[in-house]
C-alpha cells in the first residue's frame, strides 16, 4: 500500500508491505545518512514530477533511515544529487506488516505550484537474497522505475 500527503512545502509518504514480512531481510547498518546504491538491498522508492518541473526527482529510503535523493533532467539523463535536507523516515515493522514513512520537509518550488505525479516502488529483499520489484505498473519486460509511465498517482 501506498499513501502521500502534501505538506506547506513538501511531502509526507507511507510506504505499507503486509504479508510475511518476516521473510523480508532488513538492512541493519545504517546512521541515517544519505546513501548510494540502495536499491541493492530492501529499499522504498518514490519518482516525482509535474508539469512545471522539467525532468523528475528520485528518492530512496531504506527501513534503516538512510537515505538517497536524485534529480533527472529527462529519463535517466543527469542523475545528479538533489540538495535537499535529511528526510525524516519512520519504520513500524510487526509480524505481518512493514510501513515506513518518509517526511520531505522542503521540495522544489516547481513541484509544490501543481499536480504531483508520483510513481511510488520497492525492492524487497529476503533473507536468501532473492529481489523482487515493486511498482505500479511495469510498462516494459524488466523493472524500470525510472519510466514516465510508472508515474500514476496524481497528487493535487
Amino acid at each position: 500500500m501506498f499513501g502521500a500527503d502534501r505538506l506547506s512545502d513538501g511531502l509526507k509518504l507511507r510506504f505499507e508491505v503486509i504479508g510475511a514480512v518476516t521473510d523480508i531481510k532488513l538492512p541493519t547498518t545504517g546512521r541515517r545518512e544519505r546513501r548510494d546504491e540502495l536499491w541493492k538491498q530492501t529499499c522504498f522508492e518514490a519518482f516525482l514530477t509535474s508539469d512545471d518541473f522539467s525532468g523528475y526527482l528520485e528518492f530512496n529510503f531504506a527501513p534503516n533511515g538512510d537515505w538517497a535523493a536524485y534529480q533527472f533532467e529527462a529519463y535517466r539523463d543527469g542523475g545528479s544529487n538533489l540538495t535537499m535536507d535529511a528526510p525524516d523516515i519512520q519504520t513500524d515493522r510487526a509480524s505481518d506488516r512493514l510501513a515506513v514513512t518518509a517526511t520531505i520537509a522542503r521540495l522544489p518550488e516547481e513541484l509544490l505550484s501543481g499536480q504531483i505525479q508520483i510513481g511510488p516502488a520497492a525492492i524487497l529483499q529476503t533473507h536468501h537474497g532473492n529481489k523482487s520489484y515493486w511498482a505500479l505498473a511495469h510498462p516494459v519486460e524488466r523493472p524500470d522505475f525510472h519510466r514516465p509511465e510508472n508515474f500514476k498517482i496524481n497528487l493535487d
